[in-house]
């Protein structure tokens, strides 16, 4: 069992939770956690686990990712939304979990750099990013792969937009919805009315 949580403000980890006892296997810390001045005051741990074959990704409240060896608990590597993205991390720190997409890993740092990048899952290295103009901060939804018409597609939903949808391949956008009825806690969907 894989989980996330905080002890500290200085303290984001994961966890891996023997499955007969309970008891823990290995914790590695990930980073702090993020806004702890948000309102209402809930900081701490919002995100939950990726896991694919023999490894673990997670994303730390303050922006912080990681690819962790399930077996032991090392990290493989490390990027940070923030400060290698330019990150605008959404009024509750970063809530969503990473999305394994074949050979990439999708994340939304938020912000005018790069709003959604793809990362080289087994590196970490960029693969692209993408930004939404104005910048929006990340929100609350984690991205999705769908499917329709033969294309595949990256829903997602930054803080103001309602479905933001980017070509895997490349990053490029391919459709864009905002208005009234957008907001920053909202799931990412398919579902058009």
């Amino acid at each position: 069992i894989y989980i996330m949580g905080n002890r500290t403000m200085d303290n984001e980890f994961v966890q891996a939770l023997s499955v007969d006892d309970g008891k823990p296997v290995w914790t590695t810390r990930i980073g702090k956690v993020g806004n702890a001045d948000q309102q209402p005051p809930y900081p701490m741990s919002r995100s939950t686990p990726t896991i694919e074959g023999d490894v673990l990704y997670a994303l730390g409240s303050d922006g912080d990712l990681v690819c962790i060896q399930l077996a032991t608990g090392e990290v493989l590597w490390r990027k940070s939304l923030r400060s290698d993205f330019g990150g605008l991390p959404g009024k509750w720190a970063y809530s969503e979990s990473p999305l394994i997409d074949g050979d990439v890993l999708v994340a939304t740092p938020g912000g005018s750099d790069a709003t959604l990048v793809a990362l080289e899952k087994k590196t970490g290295a960029v693969k692209w990013k993408s930004t939404v103009p104005g910048g929006d901060a990340a929100a609350y939804a984690s991205p999705i792969v769908t499917e329709a018409a033969g294309r595949k597609r990256h829903p997602h939903q930054p803080d103001e937009v309602c479905v933001f949808e980017r070509q895997p391949s490349e990053g490029s956008e391919q459709q864009r919805s905002d208005g009234e009825g957008c907001g920053n806690a909202h799931e990412a969907s398919e579902e058009k009315r």
